[in-house]
C-alpha cells in the first residue's frame, strides 16, 4: 500500500535528523515507532444517525431516483456514520466513496454517508422503511467487512514492518555516524 511505504520511507530521513543522544536513546526509537504507527479506520455505528427531509431533485439526482424526474420534490433519506482512526487510510482503502455525488454511498470528512431518494412518501410506508434500513445495513456491511481485512493488514504493518524499518535506520545511522567519527579522531593531529 502507498501510504506504508511513503511512511517506511520516511523513517531515514527522520533518524538522520536526530541528536546523537536522541539516537543512543531506546526511548527515541519507541516513541518514532508510536508516532509513525497507523490507526485502523472503523465505523461508529454507535453514533450514527438518520434523517428525512424534501429535496427537489436535480439532474445529479437522476441517476439515483430514476423513478423521478428533475424538479420534482423526493423525500431523502440519509445515514450518517462517522468515521474513527485514520481518515487518509480510509479515503486510500475506498478511493471511491470520496468522489464527489450526492446519492448512494459516499465519505464526506469524517462521515460515511448513504442517501437514498424516495417518489413515495416514506412516513407510514414500513415495508419502503424496511427497504431503505436494509440496504443502508447492506452498504454499510461492506465496509465494515473492508475494514476488517485492512486491520489486519494495518496491525501487520504497526507490529512488524515498521518497528523493523526504524530499528534498521536507527542501526544504519549509529553505524555511519561512528565511521564518521572515527574518521574525523584520525584526522586529530
Amino acid at each position: 500500500m502507498q501510504l506504508f511505504d511513503t511512511i517506511i520511507a520516511d523513517v531515514p530521513a527522520t533518524v538522520k535528523a536526530l541528536s546523537d543522544k536522541e539516537l543512543e536513546s531506546d526511548k527515541t526509537e519507541k516513541e518514532l515507532i508510536e508516532h509513525k504507527k497507523l490507526e485502523s479506520p472503523e465505523l461508529d455505528l454507535k453514533n450514527k444517525t438518520v434523517d428525512v427531509k424534501k429535496e427537489t431533485v436535480t439532474d445529479k439526482d437522476i441517476a439515483e431516483a430514476f423513478l423521478l424526474i428533475r424538479g420534482q420534490e423526493a423525500e431523502v433519506v440519509t445515514y450518517t456514520v462517522p468515521v474513527l482512526g485514520d481518515l487518509f487510510l480510509f479515503k486510500e482503502v475506498f478511493p471511491k466513496l470520496s468522489k464527489s455525488k450526492d446519492y448512494g454511498l459516499m465519505f464526506h470528512r469524517s462521515d460515511l454517508i448513504y442517501k437514498r431518494y424516495s417518489a413515495a412518501k416514506v412516513e407510514g410506508n414500513d415495508a419502503l422503511l424496511e427497504e431503505i434500513k436494509n440496504r443502508a445495513h447492506e452498504e454499510f456491511d461492506v465496509v465494515q467487512q473492508g475494514l476488517k481485512q485492512m486491520d489486519a493488514t494495518i496491525k501487520e504493518f504497526n507490529e512488524k514492518r515498521l518497528p523493523e524499518a526504524v530499528k534498521a535506520a536507527f542501526q544504519k545511522e549509529k553505524a555511519e555516524r561512528e565511521a564518521l567519527k572515527k574518521a574525523e579522531d584520525k584526522l586529530k593531529f
